[in-house]
């Protein structure tokens, strides 16, 4: 039940702005990084990312996404390429 005044579509709008996906699709990890589908596999195959699969979906944890931003940005402060 929802608070009075409060419409159910801005409760689930709400709840869903505040939940951050575990793992996300390949084309779903491009949007989120700004790579292409394309890099992502090549570090995938090149062992640089870690992905898994469930079923016939390939997936890869929103944390190791954010590892690797993390990992390009020290590697931009220290210099290198």
């Amino acid at each position: 039940m929802n608070p009075p005044g409060i419409p159910a579509r801005t409760l689930e709008t709400d709840m869903t702005d505040r939940i951050k996906p575990a793992a996300l699709s390949v084309q779903d990890a491009a949007a989120y990084t700004g790579l292409s589908r394309s890099t992502l596999y090549r570090m995938m195959e090149r062992g640089e990312l870690a992905s898994f699969k469930i079923g016939i979906r390939r997936l890869i944890r929103t944390a190791e996404l954010d590892t690797l931003i993390d990992r390009a940005v020290d590697d931009t402060a220290l210099g290198y390429r």
